[in-house]
């Protein structure tokens, strides 16, 4: 995003986030910042009170206001100027439409563009340079296209959606409605699928399937969804799946489903409804993920999650029982010890 070349008065932006002003209400405020890089009459964001504790507050007073959820007088410290609001991540979204603009979109079709000429074009397209578009797609109304896209045939992107730069959506894909793809991400290459015979080379087994993505789904720069083999690679509406994310073919995903990088899933396996998974978890193949699910980073899921529910480890576990485990791990080195002692009659 852009910042707008905008100023407000920080007792203004308090009334608009429905927050409590400590300070002075007449200091202008022209930007957002980060807590540990404070910028001159910004706004620091801290998501919890907890974030200020190891903060330098002579860095601090710089900005025009320190955005917070929760403060008492102790932690007031002279000079500063604070805004008080229940959600502090919720409020930001509101301070970035106040003083940043969306990224510049690009302008109708550029005429270094390659568009087939059976490619259906809905109205308000804007299709960056060396972008190509293979035949019978269908690119609906105000979707966006930025410059070296690759778009093979039969492919559908739904309305409103944005294609970024470098994204390949492969043969008969489908994207669903406001959707986003980030930069070197591909949509519906072959899957991971090989045929073995004693003493033979792998041989390749064909991917004849497609992948669908639902409305409102963004993916993150360079993930790969593979297509299925037959049938489809599915994600469902609202999911958010981050950089460096596998899912592989025949893989389903549920409606509001968040993927942390790094996350691998294997052919055929599925994940529910509001699951979310941390970064680097891996799942096995044809292995079922229930709705509203969380598996801690680092986790492997080789078997079948149906109750809802927190999990980790390898193989994930209730995470209750994998803190356990853990602890008895850490204790392991002085048991051998003790038992060492006991059965030899002496220490080492």
């Amino acid at each position: 995003m852009k910042r707008k070349d905008a100023a407000m008065p920080i007792g203004e932006l308090a009334k608009k986030l429905n927050g409590k002003l400590l300070g002075d209400p007449a200091v202008i405020a022209g930007g957002i910042c980060a807590l540990n890089e404070p910028q001159e009459s910004f706004i620091c964001f801290a998501r919890t009170r907890a974030g200020l504790e190891n903060v330098s507050f002579d860095s601090l007073r710089k900005t025009a206001a320190v955005l917070v959820d929760s403060l008492d007088a102790a932690a007031v410290h002279p000079g500063l100027n604070y805004i008080v609001v229940p959600d502090p991540q919720s409020a930001l979204l509101s301070l970035v439409e106040v003083f940043y603009i969306p990224i510049p979109k690009i302008e109708g079709i550029n005429p270094k563009s390659d568009i087939h000429p059976s490619v259906k074009l809905g109205s308000g397209v804007c299709i960056g340079a060396f972008t190509s578009i293979g035949e019978n797609c269908l690119i609906e109304d105000d979707v966006v296209i930025f410059p070296h896209v690759t778009i093979y045939p039969g492919v559908t992107i739904g309305r409103g959606s944005i294609i970024h730069a470098a994204v390949v959506i492969r043969e008969d894909c489908q994207i669903g409605a406001a959707s986003i793809i980030h930069s070197g991400s591909i949509i519906g290459a072959d899957g991971f699928g090989y045929l073995s015979r004693d003493a033979m080379a792998a041989q390749k087994i064909p991917h004849l399937g497609t992948a669908r993505l639902g409305d409102r789904v963004e993916i993150g720069a360079n993930s790969c969804i593979d297509r299925a083999t037959f049938g489809t690679t599915s994600i469902g509406d609202d999911t958010k799946i981050d950089n460096l994310v596998q899912i592989g073919h025949n893989c389903r995903l549920g409606k509001q489903v968040l993927l942390c990088g790094q996350v691998g899933l294997a052919g055929s396996s599925s994940v529910g409804d509001r699951a979310v998974l941390g970064g680097k978890v891996g799942v096995g193949n044809h292995v079922v993920i229930g709705s509203d699910i969380r598996v801690a980073a680092i986790s492997g899921v080789s078997r079948d999650i149906r109750e809802p529910g927190d999990y980790g480890g390898y193989p994930a576990v209730p995470v209750s029982q994998w803190r356990r485990q853990i602890t008895s791990l850490r204790r392991l080195p002085a048991i051998l010890k003790q038992l060492k002692i006991r059965t030899n009659g002496e220490e080492d």
